[in-house]
């Protein structure tokens, strides 16, 4: 089983379909000693956890045995098609695919294995935010939508019009803190077209999206943003990392420069929020 360096978390990491990892996380190796395991395994038998569930919806049971936390999911003829395993330090992850139950192996296995990480990076203080991050002037920037809104779109239109933009991570970027300052950093979970690079830096801005008639940035209330953050965050069912959540975005709030943008599918689209934001380090001066 392979290392990785992703996000400063040593994870030994086992995949089993190249699909969507293939030469998207080999820029993530390295030689230092995992801390965490992630395991994903495709089966012809997923077992059933002896004792009852603690929470149900649906077609999803939570068990929790033995310091261990549990994810059923069943197709419709009560088989079990999904089992994700970890310990409640995160510090062993298992996934297990039924190979007869899932139309698309390679696409559920990086879609679950992007959230279980995802959790364990909450576990270890970092929110992941649904947003396209791109790195100017050494800085991040974060266009933060629902999807189909266009920040993917909008991320375009900024490489095209500064040659030094590129993407940190075009899907779920993640954010925390260091020495007093919000970082923003890469990971191998970054949407279907893989955009992203190993690197890691300071947060200039986070600006949340919706389509407009025409280019309008406004500044956010607090109650505003709080609301949102919890829109484009991962709202995890664990009220410990649930509380991580609030606690991360409570800072964010009172440490970040934060935007609303009303934006139209054109390049001009950038010009309106280039000097919202860059017009704040003129005030500063």
């Amino acid at each position: 089983m392979k290392t990785y360096n992703i996000a400063g978390v040593k994870l030994a990491f086992h995949y089993e379909h190249d699909g969507y990892f293939n030469n998207n996380i080999e820029k993530y190796l390295t030689d230092e000693k995992a801390e965490y395991t992630l395991e994903v395994k495709t089966v012809a038998n997923i077992e059933k956890p002896i004792n009852e569930p603690s929470y149900t919806y649906k077609n999803r049971h939570i068990h929790h045995e033995d310091g261990k936390h549990t994810l059923i999911v069943y197709t419709k003829n009560n088989a079990i098609k999904i089992r994700m395993d970890h310990t409640l330090d995160y510090k062993t992850q298992t996934i297990y695919l039924h190979q007869d139950y899932i139309e698309d192996l390679a696409e559920m296995e990086y879609v679950l294995s992007g959230l279980q990480f995802m959790q364990l990076a909450l576990h270890k203080n970092m929110l992941p935010l649904h947003a396209s991050a791109i790195a100017y002037q050494d800085q991040a920037i974060l266009f933060a939508a629902s999807s189909g809104t266009g920040k993917s779109t909008h991320t375009t239109y900024w490489q095209k019009t500064f040659d030094e933009v590129f993407v940190i991570n075009d899907d779920k970027p993640l954010i925390f803190k260091e020495n007093n300052q919000f970082m923003v950093t890469g990971s191998p979970w970054s949407g279907k077209d893989t955009i992203n690079e190993n690197i890691t830096l300071p947060l200039k801005a986070i600006v949340f999206l919706d389509r407009g008639e025409r280019n309008t940035v406004t500044k956010l209330s607090k109650d505003k943003a709080l609301t949102r953050f919890m829109k484009d965050c991962m709202r995890p069912g664990d009220a410990t990392l649930m509380d991580k959540t609030l606690s991360l975005i409570e800072s964010l709030i009172n440490q970040s420069h934060y935007y609303h943008y009303q934006v139209t599918n054109s390049p001009d689209s950038v010009n309106p929020i280039y000097q919202a934001i860059f017009k704040e380090d003129s005030h500063e001066d």
